[in-house]
């Protein structure tokens, strides 16, 4: 359950990987303290994987690693503690992302770097979250965040329009 520091939006962002993920929560923080919202940063990990035959198995165990990251990720933000909320939730980022749209008035994923040679504008997760996002989607490009005029920001097809997000964006 989400709980809003204030009477503003909820805005959501993925912690996926060190540089998309801090030009993702710098936009978002932006965004979050001029409208006096709420920032929920999500991270996700996957199952346990074991490698080699027996008797040589190695097992590595991921969440540590997510749990550490999401940590790293809140402590580097410039809000308040009350407008800052942490999830680590077991599963694929896309899936996840998507069924926690539901409950946030937008969200924010940075775009992986290189994605261009790649063939998506938007990277991987950028484009899953715009297919099945229930909400306004972001995708803040890593090399350009400095850069507002070129930031890419698509905004997903859903019925609602959160009244926060009704003219808020401005690039010149």
């Amino acid at each position: 359950m989400i709980t809003t520091a204030g009477s503003g939006p909820v805005v959501m962002v993925a912690v996926v990987g060190a540089a998309e993920t801090r030009a993702a929560i710098e936009w978002a923080a932006d965004y979050v303290a001029s409208r006096a919202g709420t920032l929920l940063l999500v991270g996700t990990w996957r199952g346990r994987v074991h490698y080699g035959l027996p008797p040589f198995t190695v097992t590595y165990d991921p969440e540590p690693g997510a749990r550490a990251a999401l940590k790293a990720a809140a402590d580097g933000v410039a809000l308040s503690p009350e407008q800052i909320q942490t999830e680590l939730v077991r599963g694929d980022t896309g899936r996840v992302l998507a069924a926690r749209s539901r409950d946030v008035d937008l969200l924010v994923v940075g775009r992986e770097p290189g994605s261009r040679v790649l063939g998506s504008l938007l990277g991987w997760l950028g484009d899953q979250c715009v297919r099945r996002a229930a909400c306004p989607v972001v995708v803040v490009p890593v090399d350009q965040h400095a850069n507002w005029t070129a930031s890419v920001v698509p905004v997903s097809a859903c019925e609602r329009v959160s009244p926060w997000l009704r003219g808020s964006f401005s690039f010149s």
